[in-house]
Order: structure tokens, then C-alpha cells, then sequence
């Protein structure tokens, strides 16, 4: 979590609720004048060959200038590949000019290599084809959105991308990007694999929360940071779409909140710096060590038993215990699940 000076904040029932450091208010406007700085560096011969170009499609927008990156129209003299330009990521006071100053030099190394783009395209969209074409019977299915293909920073390698539209954690469609050095192909086969295998299981998922006119699952932590910021749930699933997750300063910043999705489920996550106590993952640990027949006892039993906050998991059951580092405890928790009707918002 950054401190409240790095990052734009809004109070919310008396909590903060925290925007990543590369977020402005005039977000929108921003990415308008970066890619207008964009379009102005490749003016001339450049523009010609390669077109407009716009910010790369991304499943969060908000968190667009965390990894800037622009994209051509696809060319077809080109093997139909996108060029593309990763700027890495910016804060919001960075002028636009500073974000795209080697843009145009990266751009002139795609259209000289042309014979080279058509190969390393070609060698994508092959890949592309056998590995999407393994799942053809997955609802909803992927769609390829695009075969790009990047300089490397150093602009001395290239690095060819599949972009798809795939199922994220919140079972909403949206673009994800696998990329690999073009001597990597096998590495791109795995990664796109992998991306689809995990499509696919989201995919099963969805048809269930469909069938059981569900939107997904919340877990009692997040319910719990949702009750005491006096947050709506419809608010947070609208910022949670554009920006992936919401992270809260509690009492006055002594403790910190976040909410994402995990698959299906919108989890919570809380740590009090004070007294170095996390809720994570289903774990609850702390910096202190007991005796193991107290921590025996707790098996079986509530979190409530250990800690009384109102945003812990408190009905959460104890299920195992171990140690955590060399002076802590970790205890393994069962956290209560409640559907999420599908009207709260659009799956």
C-alpha cells in the first residue's frame, strides 16, 4: 500500500479508499494527449505505413499507464501483425512527449524489418490457430484480438504477442496478452495454453453462477471492509471492472483493506500494521508464538475466539495452525462464502 501522498484518495463513510499511484482524475483526458504525442512522433513517412495509432486494448483502463503501451491497425504488408510499443509505466505528472520519446526509432525498426515482422506473425498466428482451435467447445469462446509485434527495449530483438479476449477473475470478457522473445515460440504455445486452460475453467464456472442466477461469490472479508467503509456493493463492482482491485486505509491508516476478485469469488484481505496481524489467502497469522495445546484447541472454532475487528472474517473456522517464519503463527481458516445476486451488476 502507498501512503496517502502517492496516490490520488477518496473518503468514503470516514475510510480512504486508495487509487494506484499511475491513476489521475483526468485519466481519460491524459491517454487522449499521449496518444496525440504518440501520433505527432511518427508523423511523416511513418504514419504512412503504419497508421493511427491508439492505446493498446487493456482489461482494466484505469490502470492503463501502469504498462503504456501503443498499437498500430493491423497490416496486412505486414502479415497482418500490429506494431506495438510497450513505454512502460507513469505516474500522472510525466508529460506525454517523455512517455513517447523513442517511440518514432522503435517504429522505424518495425517497418525496416519487414520481411522478419511477416515471419515472426506468421509463426504467432499459427500458433494461435493450433492452440484456440483445442477448445473450440468452451462458452463463451475466445476471440483473438490481435497478432502484434514489438521491439524490444534495447530495439535489438523483437517480441511477438497474442492478444485475446478471455474470461478474467471477475467471469467478465475482457483482452489479455501473451508475449514472448521470437526465439521463444514454445514459451508463447505454454503461456497461451495456460491462458485458455484457465478460460475454459472460468468458462464452467460462469455457466454455474448462470444457472443459479448468481454473479459470483463474496467472502465475509470483503463483506466485512464493504460494511464498515460504508461502501456499495454496486460501487465497488464498477470499480473493480475498471481498475481490477480496491485497496482501503482503515482507522486512520493503522490498518489496510484490499477487495479483488479471485475466480469467482470477490475476496477480501486485511493487515494491521500496529500489530503485524494478516488475513490472506485464507490465513490468518500473527507475530506471536503459543503453546500448542491452546493453538489445538482453537481448531474447530471461530476466528472470534482470537480477534474481535468488525472487518476480520469473525465466523471464519480454524482448521489447522503451523508456524510463520520463526516468531509467528499462521492459522488456516475456512472464510464463509454468500452469493452475489446477477442483478447487482452486468456478467
Amino acid at each position: 500500500m502507498r501512503e496517502k501522498n502517492d496516490a490520488d484518495s477518496a473518503a468514503i463513510g470516514g475510510y480512504i479508499v486508495q487509487r494506484s499511484m499511475c491513476w489521475s482524475k483526468d485519466h481519460e483526458t491524459r491517454l487522449r494527449q499521449v496518444e496525440i504525442e504518440a501520433n505527432k512522433q511518427i508523423k511523416g513517412e511513418l504514419a504512412d505505413v503504419l497508421g493511427t495509432l491508439s492505446v493498446a486494448p487493456k482489461r482494466y483502463r484505469d490502470n492503463a499507464f501502469s504498462g503504456l503501451c501503443f498499437r498500430s491497425m493491423p497490416l496486412p504488408s505486414f502479415g497482418g501483425a500490429e506494431f506495438r510499443r510497450n513505454t512502460g509505466s507513469s505516474t500522472p505528472d510525466v508529460p506525454a512527449a517523455a512517455l513517447v520519446s523513442d517511440i518514432r526509432r522503435a517504429a522505424q525498426q518495425f517497418v525496416d524489418n519487414r520481411a522478419h515482422v511477416k515471419s515472426f506473425a506468421k509463426e504467432a498466428q499459427a500458433i494461435a490457430d493450433e492452440v484456440i482451435g483445442s477448445i473450440l467447445d468452451v462458452h463463451p469462446a475466445p476471440r483473438l484480438i490481435a497478432i502484434n509485434i514489438s521491439p524490444n527495449v534495447d530495439l535489438e530483438n523483437f517480441a511477438m504477442g497474442i492478444t485475446l479476449e478471455v474470461l478474467g477473475n471477475g467471469l467478465g470478457l475482457g483482452p489479455e496478452t501473451i508475449s514472448a522473445n521470437v526465439s521463444e515460440g514454445a514459451k508463447l504455445r505454454l503461456g497461451l495454453a495456460d491462458m485458455l486452460a484457465t478460460h475454459a475453467r472460468r468458462a464452467d464456472l460462469l455457466a454455474q453462477h448462470r444457472a443459479n442466477h448468481t454473479r459470483g461469490l463474496i467472502d465475509q472479508t470483503a463483506q466485512n471492509l464493504l460494511a464498515v467503509s460504508g461502501m456499495k456493493l454496486t460501487y465497488a463492482l464498477d470499480h473493480l471492472e475498471r481498475a481490477g482491485e480496491l485497496q482501503f486505509l482503515l482507522n486512520g491508516g493503522s490498518a489496510t483493506g484490499r477487495i479483488e476478485w479471485k475466480d469467482d469469488i470477490l475476496t477480501g484481505e486485511v493487515f494491521e500494521r500496529n500489530n503485524e496481524v494478516y488475513v490472506w489467502q485464507s490465513t490468518f497469522t500473527f507475530w506471536q508464538q503459543m503453546p500448542q495445546t491452546i493453538l489445538a484447541a482453537l481448531v474447530g472454532r471461530p476466528l472470534s475466539v482470537v480477534i474481535a475487528k468488525p472487518y476480520f472474517p469473525l465466523d471464519a473456522i480454524i482448521t489447522d495452525f503451523s508456524a510463520f517464519g520463526t516468531d509467528g503463527t499462521r492459522l488456516d481458516l475456512e472464510i464463509p462464502t454468500t452469493p452475489l445476486p446477477d442483478h447487482c451488476t452486468h456478467v
